[in-house]
């Protein structure tokens, strides 16, 4: 029985042959999921599920990197390492003690996804986040890429109710 020869690949190649994969996994799962419910329908059935993904991500992720500061700091951290994980090239653009405004993804990995995947694992997961470290705390996005837009942008604010 003859193996595959893994060595002919470069670390780093094999970690973005991996990614690659993953993402492709996703999109097949996100399709069916609006194949099967429609946009609506597949947004409504990813939406716990992303949420609770934020909330483990910045659990766990607080924890590793000791994230200190004010709720709006901590969030704009996890974000911006939820970001970098992804690849997503966005750069923040604002920071007050009130917002985080956050612009420019052009190389997402995610930009081939159908919108639905876009919403559920940047703009639920985001959310979930906000949701974790203090629920007064929502991501708009302004712009995506997946809904036609040159580049993805939001805002991380407290709700306005």
């Amino acid at each position: 029985m003859s193996k595959v020869d893994i060595n002919i690949m470069t670390e780093e190649q094999r970690l973005a042959l991996e990614q690659e994969i993953f993402i492709e996994a996703y999109q097949v799962a996100i399709m069916a999921l609006v194949d099967m419910g429609g946009s609506d329908g597949a947004l409504k059935y990813l939406h716990h599920y992303c949420r609770m993904s934020g909330h483990a991500f910045a659990l766990n992720m607080s924890k590793m990197f000791n994230l200190q500061g004010s709720d709006l700091d901590r969030i704009g951290d996890l974000c911006y390492l939820y970001e970098m994980l992804f690849h997503h090239d966005m750069n923040e653009i604002e920071r007050t003690p009130n917002k985080i405004v956050r612009v420019g993804a052009t190389k997402c990995l995610w930009q081939g996804s159908p919108k639905e995947g876009c919403i559920g694992g940047h703009e639920m997961v985001l959310n979930g986040i906000c949701e974790s470290i203090n629920p007064e705390y929502q991501c708009h996005f302004t712009q995506m890429i997946s809904k036609g837009d040159p580049i993805c942008s939001y805002i991380i604010m407290k709700r306005r109710d």
